[in-house]
């Protein structure tokens, strides 16, 4: 690989973890666990790139990275399905009425 190439890689892997602590913050914010399980696929996504890049020892490891993005999707899977599960998990930040209330409104 190029200089280059290496510098928009690691830009990329940045991108991911910083994506996956976004969702850390949501999932502080609101409980919900959908939030965690994607930032578990956004870290195994950024592992998963780290492990297949054929520069970076141990080599011949691609098949082990292609594993890793198939977790990842599955955590993304399992996210979904959680949510639509019909539970009620999160915590709300304020209840309806103290942010708009009634006499407010018209």
């Amino acid at each position: 690989m190029t200089p280059l190439a290496h510098i928009l890689l690691g830009a990329v892997i940045m991108g991911d973890v910083l994506a996956a602590l976004f969702f850390v913050r949501f999932w502080k914010m609101t409980g919900d666990r959908f939030f965690l399980f994607f930032s578990a696929s956004f870290l195994a996504i950024a592992v998963s790139r780290v492990v297949v890049d054929e520069s970076i020892p141990p080599f011949g490891m691609e098949a082990f990275g292609y594993l890793i993005r198939i977790l990842s999707y599955l955590f993304i899977i399992a996210g979904i399905l959680y949510k639509n599960r019909g539970t009620k998990t999160s915590r709300t930040l304020a209840p309806p009425s103290t942010v708009f209330p009634q006499e407010h409104l018209s």
